[in-house]
């Protein structure tokens, strides 16, 4: 069973490689990135006994670790070599009211025959439980619920390997009642992200392998990926999150016709590989559907599964309402539902949980997706789904990261319209706001304004310049959003003006502080920030964490905005105090890690922007980086190399 269900896995999984799919990524892959003197897989091995959770970003290697230990887990298991491993993905646990059904017909390499077998075994604690992507199955951790504390009573029995993404871990499961299950010996392991040694070793093994294959095509490759500076890609092609599916992808695009250029951002990379997946799977030429017909539900689907995903907290979608949007979409291909249904779950990053009813999106593929809904949105100019994705909340980090890179990526023409629906948009809020209090509007300015930066069009930098010159008292978010916007697109006037602004004036601070602890708080889904109380929070760890990690980045989204942050920063030191940096006497250990991490990250900033030539260059900078580095010098806090 373990040699079927692995071959299985793996021939589902080559289809996300491309060119790579003939490559034996096992042998490539294989501990580029592990522990010196071990095997990242052999460590997990070995502390399953009591239970590992494995911590990583989408891409970092999870489930690539998972198949490892599939097929070498008698080589470390031990004296565990009694134990069946058996990977599970968590899309497909279902939990109805007080009862758990694990399909295992439907796992892959499970035959019929196997069920009783195996059910047996799990009752027993004889299983090795290789459970992928519980972040992406909300219902596993809702323990309300009978079914889910009876299937992990249950589960500890056996030895369990558990992959998540680390803001799930910090979110639902680092606070919950999981561990207790574990005895709590539950173990952590992270995969972090990959730096320049990494992808060097990572290519070598690329080239060598292609050089293998004998393919004239393949050697040309190889050749490249020899050429290939790791450190100019990290530093022109901008990419934060440096994986090992980062590295296959970014090779796919290279050979891909792409004339040994880098890929301009994760935007376009993502692009370039969504029309590799349309042309290779063999979709664009079946005669039933354009290739921009089925981007486009991609899109929409995205979109819905983020709706429904609480702001993109889970990228699924029911098969209810993937089937309304072919209907009230995409109407010619309702009578070819069950192609489309084939379809979708063909595309490598989606994929069909029959037992849920859902579409289960990877989490890149669906901001991606997202992104460029937004901003075919924008430049078609349909006005009620405008309206309908402003209500929305789009988070940093994730869509909007691809926004904004798809923003820059437009032609001139797309971009002057996009621009010229902004401004037809932000008209119609501001004068909203002349009639009376209106956050949400305000909200909307919000998003509408500070993108505009990313344009590059001398006439948006002259609209946010107005915005901001004739932003009534009061409209601090406004006021804010038009600076910010104007520093993205390189004028950093405006952002000085302001800063100097909430210096002179109180209630411009307040709202500096007020709104981000309401933009950092943990329930997200309020939208009341006018009657938001940050007395009720007292502490300010969220957005300490979120300053600090700000201010420690030097991609282009963050870097005109520092100024921005370290006042912000001495402001919540001033008026909150520094909570953040020093645990209680009454708490525990994990609080006293956590303010050591946030002193280290302080003083790898102040390292990190005292070897800057822009501290130098940018006066205003320079003077507010004194004033943070006095504050955080009385703390204790000492510049530490990075």
């Amino acid at each position: 069973m373990r040699e079927t269900q692995l071959t299985l896995l793996k021939g589902m999984v080559t289809r996300d490689f491309g060119l790579f799919a003939s490559v034996d990524l096992d042998a490539v892959l294989l501990d580029v990135n592990a522990p010196s003197g071990g095997s990242r897989a052999a460590q997990v091995a070995a502390l399953s006994a009591e239970g590992v959770l494995v911590l990583g970003e989408s891409g970092s290697g999870k489930t690539s670790l998972l198949y490892e230990l599939l097929r070498r887990w008698e080589e470390w298991a031990g004296a565990s070599r009694s134990h069946t491993p058996i990977y599970v993905s968590a899309k497909h646990l279902h939990f109805a009211w007080g009862r758990c059904d694990i399909p295992w017909a439907a796992l892959p390499g499970v035959e019929e025959d196997m069920v009783e077998r195996l059910e047996a075994a799990f009752e027993q604690g004889r299983l090795v439980l290789l459970i992928d992507g519980i972040n992406e199955n909300p219902a596993c951790t809702d323990f309300t619920n009978p079914a889910v504390q009876s299937f992990w009573q249950t589960a500890s029995r056996n030895r369990c390997v558990i992959t998540l993404s680390p803001r799930f871990y910090e979110s639902h499961v680092k606070v919950s009642p999981l561990t207790s299950f574990f005895g709590g010996r539950l173990s952590t392991v992270a995969l972090g992200p990959w730096g320049a040694a990494q992808y060097r070793a990572l290519f070598e093994r690329l080239a060598k392998a292609y050089r293998k294959s004998g393919s004239a095509q393949m050697g040309l490759l190889a050749g490249y990926l020899d050429r290939l500076s790791v450190e100019d890609w990290q530093r022109t092609g901008n990419l934060l999150k440096m994986t090992p599916l980062t590295g296959l992808a970014c090779a796919n695009f290279f050979a891909g016709n792409q004339g040994e250029r880098l890929p301009r951002d994760e935007y376009e990379m993502l692009e370039h590989l969504t029309a590799f997946y349309l042309r290779h799977e063999g979709f664009k030429g079946n005669g039933w559907a354009a290739a921009e017909t089925l981007l486009g539900l991609l899109m929409r689907l995205a979109w819905q599964a983020y709706v429904e995903g609480q702001g993109g907290r889970f990228s699924c979608v029911s098969m209810d309402s993937a089937a309304r949007i072919i209907r009230e979409c995409y109407p010619l291909l309702e009578d070819r539902k069950s192609e489309v249904f084939l379809f979708l779950s063909r595309i490598p990053y989606l994929e069909y949980s029959p037992e849920n009813g859902l579409f289960y999106m990877n989490q890149h593929f669906a901001d991606y997706l997202v992104a460029r809904y937004l901003l075919q949105t924008f430049v078609s100019g349909d006005q009620r789904r405008l309206r309908e994705v402003l209500g929305i909340h789009w988070e940093y980090f994730n869509v909007s990261r691809y926004y904004l890179q798809g923003l820059q990526g437009l032609k001139r023409s797309a971009k002057e319209q996009f621009l010229q629906v902004s401004q037809n948009l932000c008209e119609a809020y501001l004068q909203a706001g002349r009639s009376g209090a209106d956050f949400d509007g305000e909200l909307a300015l919000a998003r509408l304004l500070q993108p505009l930066g990313f344009l590059g069009l001398p006439q948006a930098a002259d609209y946010l310049r107005n915005v901001f010159e004739e932003c009534e008292e009061g409209a601090e978010l406004t006021r804010m959003s038009a600076a910010i916007g104007l520093a993205w697109g390189g004028d950093s006037t405006a952002l000085e003006a302001y800063v100097e602004r909430m210096q002179r004036v109180p209630k411009a601070a307040e709202f500096n502080l007020n709104w981000y602890l309401f933009f950092r708080r943990h329930d997200r889904s309020r939208r009341d920030c006018a009657s938001f109380r940050p007395a009720v929070i007292g502490r300010w760890e969220p957005v300490c964490d979120w300053l600090l990690e700000s201010m420690l980045r030097t991609d282009r989204d963050f870097y005109p905005l520092r100024l921005l942050y370290a006042f912000s920063m001495c402001n919540f030191l001033k008026t909150m105090g520094p909570g953040p940096f020093f645990a209680r006497r009454e708490e525990n250990g994990t609080a006293e890690a956590k303010a050591a991490a946030r002193i280290q990250s302080a003083g790898r900033i102040m390292a990190a922007w005292r070897r800057d030539p822009q501290l130098k260059a940018w006066p205003a900078l320079g003077r507010q980086f004194s004033k943070m580095t006095a504050l955080w010098a009385k703390l204790g806090i000492k510049e530490k190399g990075q």
